[in-house]
């Protein structure tokens, strides 16, 4: 029996399956496919597991509501790892909360730019004023946010 050569789903390299597999085999005997094979179905799974364990994990959770805290008071270096998550994870959420409040600024002051031409077109022969500074608002509005961002807060508009 002649087998056709297929593409390896990984690589992308033409090979000829396995005759014992060949209905299904799409990756070729590369070690490193085969290991990137597995890493991929191992993904795969996880992530139902993760799903299916939810709602029992819940339960449990609900039948042992200290289980967690006592843990922490009687292994320390659980302790110490774990307060160490729990600080990134506040960082994080630091960082996406001034992350909205730049955003939000950064939007106001936009906004003020846009009042300032409409109210300076009202004027006779400032239109080209106005032009500048609905230009300068367009071009702020379509900046693309990086992840730091402590420049834009102290660089706003003033109120006054």
């Amino acid at each position: 029996m002649v087998l056709k050569t297929r593409p390896c789903l990984i690589c992308l390299k033409p090979f000829t399956p396995d005759l014992r597999t060949a209905k299904h085999q799409r990756v070729c005997c590369d070690e490193a496919c085969q290991k990137e094979r597995k890493r991929r179905k191992w993904r795969r799974w996880a992530a139902r597991h993760k799903e299916q364990r939810k709602g029992k994990l819940r339960l449990w959770a609900e039948a042992y509501p200290y289980f967690w805290r006592h843990y922490r008071q009687e292994n320390e270096d659980y302790r110490k790892k774990d307060n160490k998550r729990r600080c990134r994870a506040a960082k994080r959420a630091r960082r996406s909360a001034k992350q909205t409040l730049i955003w939000v600024q950064r939007a106001e002051g936009i906004g003020r730019l846009e009042d300032l031409a409409a109210q300076i077109q009202r004027s006779a022969k400032q239109t080209l004023i106005a032009r500048g500074f609905l230009e300068v608002a367009g071009c702020l509005r379509l900046g693309v946010p990086s992840a730091k961002q402590p420049h834009i807060v102290s660089a706003g508009v003033s109120d006054g």
